[in-house]
């Protein structure tokens, strides 16, 4: 067999305790950007030829030309710290990777009014800066920017009531935020579609952050019944992706956007190119989620 191996450099915490107990996978797809593949497991990991890190990420360092010989539903086999396809010879060592996860949060946390204040002028970036369609338009109006020339939300977002949302999570009634967050999942095109977006910026932003953000409803029990509707009503990427926000870990670029809006560092104009580079305009959708988290905190 004619090997080419491909080493990872850094790998999730979470993929480290998946790939220990996975045997097999199948490549889901390929993009520009890395490669997806599902576990027996039934986990989605990405194999990304960028340096963004993540919970569900490997990446990956050397020749990956190599790669362009496969194709979606290839097998690979996981075992001896490698994930192999051995009729095209691939091999991916992920043995000797680093393991990244979510860097414990500052102590030093912006006052009310000032975590108000950066999430404003990173929406404001966001909102001047990307013109990619998205549910991130409702930006605009949640925090009274009124920055002009600016399309509308696309249709299928027109019900979302991001007002109304942002009432129900300063109290403790569980179900109305359920049901108002139900409708979300799956709402949307593509991998992660944008209602999932918002939703996984919410409960990181709240699990990440939750005794400065102090929810009045119950968060564990929002997590585990988001987590269980997830798994049902959206694609299976969305949910890893909200079960990994359930327990405050996210892409590097979320996690320090929503910090930055925390505490001050980094700045806001690197909070909103981190999210600008997340997906399309995903990570700007996940704003929204943060959004409401930190609102929900004000008087």
């Amino acid at each position: 067999m004619n090997n080419h191996p491909i080493s990872v450099t850094w790998q999730g915490s979470l993929s480290r305790d998946l790939l220990k107990n996975s045997q097999k996978a199948v490549i889901t797809g390929l993009t520009s950007r890395g490669i997806f593949i599902k576990l027996d497991t039934d986990w989605i990991l990405f194999l990304s030829f960028e340096g963004f890190r993540g919970p569900l990420t490997l990446n990956l360092s050397g020749e990956t030309s190599i790669l362009n010989g496969i194709k979606v539903s290839d097998p690979l086999e996981i075992q001896g710290g490698k994930i192999q396809n051995t009729s095209a010879g691939i091999e991916i060592d992920f043995s000797r990777a680093g393991t990244w996860e979510a860097p414990p949060q500052l102590e030093i946390v912006l006052s009310l009014g000032d975590r108000a204040k950066s999430l404003k002028t990173v929406a404001g970036f966001i909102l001047s800066q990307n013109r990619e369609p998205g549910l991130y338009l409702v930006l605009n109006e949640l925090l009274g920017l009124e920055i002009g020339d600016l399309q509308s939300p696309p249709k299928a977002f027109e019900r979302v009531d991001c007002v109304r949302l942002l009432q129900l999570l300063k109290t403790t009634d569980l179900d109305g935020i359920l049901s108002t967050l139900r409708p979300l999942l799956g709402l949307g095109a593509g991998l992660t579609p944008a209602g999932d977006d918002l939703i996984l910026g919410l409960l990181l932003a709240y699990n990440r952050w939750g005794p400065a953000l102090r929810p009045a409803f119950d968060l564990a029990k929002l997590n585990d019944l988001l987590n269980r509707v997830a798994s049902q009503k959206t694609t299976l990427l969305s949910a890893n992706l909200i079960a990994c926000a359930s327990q405050g870990q996210a892409d590097e670029r979320l996690v320090n956007a929503l910090d930055g809006m925390m505490t001050g560092n980094p700045a806001p104009d690197q909070c909103a190119h981190s999210l600008s580079n997340w997906g399309n305009s995903s990570g700007c959708d996940a704003l929204v989620g943060m959004a409401l988290a930190i609102l929900s905190t004000q008087p």
